[in-house]
């Protein structure tokens, strides 16, 4: 009987233990980030995005301490839309290398900007 009640004190924080999650990948406050930014389109916001995805990207956090699925994508398409070619196609190319299954999509949208691999 004495056995059993050590046995639960050892399991009991172990079952609970294996209940916590641990996030591969942090999103910081992209929702919040991004709510702002589709409710105030302006340029200042565009800045903050920006700002706040280049923060994301240069100090990646969670388990991995790898950039977030979509976030190089979305980075690079503001890049883009703000006419800066060059880099905003290396960080299209980042999410590609990292989410090789996010090719199509990315290909997708150089080919609707105009700006297919030459």
């Amino acid at each position: 009987m004495l056995k059993k009640k050590y046995l639960y004190l050892f399991l009991i924080p172990l079952f609970f233990s294996s209940c916590a999650t641990s996030t591969l990948y942090n999103w910081g406050k992209y929702e919040k980030r991004t709510y702002k930014y589709f409710s105030h389109l302006s340029p200042s916001a565009t800045d903050k995005l920006i700002s706040f995805y280049r923060s994301n990207i240069v100090h990646p956090s969670g388990t991995r301490k790898v950039v977030a699925p979509g976030m190089y994508a979305e980075y690079g398409y503001l890049l883009l839309m703000q006419g800066k070619r060059e880099i905003g196609i290396q960080m299209l190319e980042n999410e590609v290398r990292l989410y090789p299954e996010s090719e199509t999509f990315i290909k997708r949208i150089l080919k609707s900007l105009h700006y297919e691999e030459e």
